[in-house]
């Protein structure tokens, strides 16, 4: 009875993680599938096989759902818990690129218009914006920021977009643009452009450049870090104060995509054989090969701490940095986890005190014990 009862406790007092299929730090669009990265493994742990090819991906601000464009004229989402597409919302025309700002409206883009759509992703009711100066294909948002930005690979226009109004305000940046990202302080966003090849820091509430930083060659994309914009090349990458362009991190091959991880402290960089991860320094952390499935098309970073942090990188935010007020499954899971672990340990401390107190009682003599 007494060895039972100490059995029983010390199972209630090791409390279980509520912590779905073990969730990757990020995901990427790849041939054929949305891939579950786990960026300290350097491991693919989960695949959505999706046909047509996902062309974008996109969380929602809980990280419950990713949001997946492929060209059709729908957007599918996938529960991230159960790694599965578990809908699919209709849309009026066909999507190549997904954002989700701050809030629960998706933006979304694709050549057979001038419009943005907006999908409330609640009532899935959508809206298109005014007209843009030609139809987007790239887009950029944060789950920080309630703009998002929108443009269109080559043009010179850029368009910031309230997400929660409609409103669109237009931008000609005077440069062929080549990748967007919303600063992750909010307020402003990063433009890339080519001839010339620079970095632009727009103001998001009225449209404007607030600076420009000359780059060493051609950019490819662009991504907001806790320590400031990071800029993709041919074969390597910058930095910059906002004074000019620094060398960060060499890479030895094109980095189609970037994406940064939600604490903002790794950057994720899309090449043909796979995904590097790279630490503030510019160090190369980790290599994730996609295998068969090449490429990455598209990456979102799960809005949460990365794994790789656990190696000593600071994980703390810029104090400009507002969060959203809903929490993400892993911060819900660690709260579950810490109240039910002083809960399960003080049932097994009493099962532990009843257990000593009944072994005392039955060896008491008989008449003590009447």
């Amino acid at each position: 009875m007494l060895a039972a009862l100490v059995v029983f406790g010390l199972r209630l007092a090791t409390p279980a993680v509520a912590h779905g299929n073990g969730i990757g730090d990020l995901y990427a669009a790849a041939e054929g599938a949305v891939l579950e990265l786990h960026a300290a493994s350097g491991k693919v742990v989960g695949a959505v096989d999706m046909s047509p090819d996902p062309s974008s991906i996109a969380f929602s601000n809980d990280g419950r759902s990713l949001y997946v464009a492929t060209g059709a004229r729908e957007v599918a989402r996938i529960d991230i818990q159960t790694i599965q597409v578990q809908e699919v919302l209709a849309m009026p025309t066909e999507i190549t690129a997904i954002a989700v700002p701050r809030g629960t409206t998706a933006v979304a883009a694709g050549p057979g218009g001038r419009e943005l759509l907006l999908a409330d992703l609640e009532s899935r009711a959508v809206h298109r914006t005014s007209p843009l100066p030609g139809a987007a294909d790239l887009l950029a948002a944060d789950r920080r920021e309630f703009r998002a930005l929108a443009a269109r690979s080559g043009s010179t226009w850029l368009a910031v977009v309230d997400a929660a109004t409609a409103a669109v305000s237009i931008l000609d940046v005077q440069a062929r643009v080549v990748g967007l990202a919303v600063d992750r302080a909010g307020g402003a966003g990063f433009v890339v452009t080519e001839a010339p090849d620079q970095l632009l820091r727009i103001r998001l509430d009225h449209p404007a450049v607030l600076w420009t930083v000359g780059l060493p060659s051609a950019p490819t994309a662009v991504t907001s870090t806790a320590f400031g914009p990071v800029v993709a090349g041919a074969s390597e990458s910058w930095t910059t104060d906002g004074l000019a362009a620094r060398a960060w991190s060499s890479e030895g091959a094109p980095s189609g995509v970037v994406a940064a991880s939600d604490d903002g402290d790794f950057v994720y960089l899309g090449q043909p054989s796979g995904v590097l991860a790279i630490g503030r320094g510019g160090r190369i952390d980790r290599v994730i090969g996609l295998g068969s499935r090449g490429g990455a098309h598209g990456l979102a970073a799960f809005p949460a701490r990365a794994s790789l942090a656990t190696t000593g990188a600071s994980t703390s935010p810029p104090a400009s940095v507002a969060m959203p007020v809903t929490s993400t499954l892993p911060e819900q899971s660690r709260a579950l986890a810490d109240r039910s672990g002083l809960f399960l340990v003080a049932a097994a401390v009493f099962l532990v005190l009843l257990a000593a107190g009944l072994v005392v009682v039955h060896r008491l003599p008989p008449r003590v014990r009447d």
